[in-house]
């Protein structure tokens, strides 16, 4: 199972190093990743993924390569929506002074035959079978400080439907084109347009268009007194379309504050804020906000690996309120061998209408892991989480995994 995974990064892979070995001096670096977790009721095999990826580089030449085969079981407790998927990804990076391009391809396909179940809009049943996505993204660096982007993406994906076993084929087209200008003192100004286009012979719901004006400007990041950095934006974008029950969507204004400030040499604290305010007709009016906070320290610095430490509460409000606490630490034991431990309290909506409005959660998870520099990390995680939907509910899960990187490669 796992080969047909990788089998379709093996040909790119082999091909970079026929390309290395002609001569083309540069380096390689790969990675490995794979991780398994349990089914969250039974202890069951639950969702397995592997993934691997490469970075090759040559002069003005970058590629990338990932590929990720993602696998979970359909037997447990818990039916799974997501039964057998291998993502591959490629772009290629060229840059010619102030020119870059970078053309990219994405391939999504389900290898098994079983497919991966999807609710279609108008409440169609159906079965993914795979998609493909061409990119290119080109930009340049012009005198007195403008960048100009541009960036396009083709998607064609397919489904089945689950009652007539019938394909039915769905098209979208994305464009983004931007350019932007930062004066001297960090100030600066944006301008963006973006259209996307989605198509379907099948299905009504498919056929859409959407477009958006984006003006914004910017500062950031700015050092301030007291060792802190500070970033800003305001953006307002020029909606043309429909929402969910089609109805004309209102111009939107987002703004951005983000700081981040050293409180100990080894200590630091950063806020992040975000407000939107939709525009129609001569009202402006607050449709959501959310902000974060964390606090993050390191200690037993000396030590092959650092201890660290960190706390964040996060909240969201737009029509749900959601807010969540977050406690996460790291010891070094020996050598490598750390002790981990994280706790997430988390208090949001449902979306059952027989359950209660709100739900509390309490999230415990124990672990141990080794680290050997950057090259190699394992680990071993137990989740047990403990909720209020209808009555009092617990589960746990158990997962772990590793993460493999040799570093760069001289070839």
């Amino acid at each position: 199972m796992l080969r047909r995974g990788f089998s379709s990064l093996l040909p790119a892979a082999l091909a970079t190093l026929v390309l290395a070995g002609g001569g083309l001096a540069g380096t390689l670096e790969p990675w490995l990743r794979a991780t398994a977790e349990t089914d969250s009721l039974g202890l069951a095999p639950g969702r397995r993924e592997i993934a691997a990826g490469l970075t090759a580089s040559q002069g003005a030449w970058l590629l990338r390569l990932r590929d990720t085969y993602v696998s979970s079981d359909s037997g447990g407790m818990v039916p799974r929506g997501i039964l057998a998927e291998n993502d591959l990804e490629a772009t290629l990076r060229f840059t010619a002074g102030p020119f870059y391009v970078r053309p990219g391809v994405r391939f999504r396909m389900e290898p098994g035959g079983t497919g991966i179940y999807s609710t279609l809009p108008g409440a169609v049943l159906g079965y993914r079978r795979s998609a493909a996505s061409p990119s290119l993204r080109m930009g340049v660096q012009l005198p007195w400080s403008f960048d100009i982007d541009l960036y396009g993406r083709y998607a064609s994906r397919e489904y089945e439907l689950d009652d007539t076993q019938e394909p039915i084929y769905w098209k979208e087209q994305l464009a983004l084109a931007s350019v932007s200008w930062r004066s001297p003192i960090g100030l600066g100004i944006g301008l963006a347009g973006f259209h996307r286009g989605s198509r379907s012979e099948d299905l009504d719901e498919y056929e859409s268009d959407y477009n958006r004006l984006d003006i914004g400007v910017f500062t950031g990041p700015r050092t301030l007194p007291a060792i802190a950095q500070i970033m800003a934006s305001a953006v307002y974008s020029l909606n043309d379309g429909l929402d969910h029950s089609d109805g004309e969507l209102a111009n939107r204004l987002v703004g951005h504050v983000r700081m981040v400030k050293a409180i100990l040499p080894a200590a630091s604290v950063s806020m992040d804020l975000k407000a939107f305010m939709d525009h129609s007709g001569d009202d402006f009016q607050l449709v959501g906000a959310s902000g974060l906070a964390r606090l993050g320290a390191q200690f037993l610095r000396g030590a092959s690996v650092p201890s660290s430490a960190s706390l964040s509460v996060h909240f969201t409000n737009n029509r749900f309120l959601t807010r969540r606490f977050e406690a996460s630490t790291r010891v070094n034991i020996w050598r490598g061998i750390c002790g981990t431990f994280a706790m997430d309290l988390r208090d949001g909506p449902t979306v059952s209408p027989i359950e209660p409005d709100d739900r509390q959660r309490v999230i415990l998870k124990p672990g141990i892991e080794y680290i050997l520099d950057t090259r190699l990390r394992l680990w071993v995680t137990f989740e047990s989480e403990r909720g209020d939907l209808s009555g009092i509910e617990e589960w746990s899960r158990v997962s772990g995994g590793l993460e493999l990187s040799p570093g760069p490669l001289s070839i």
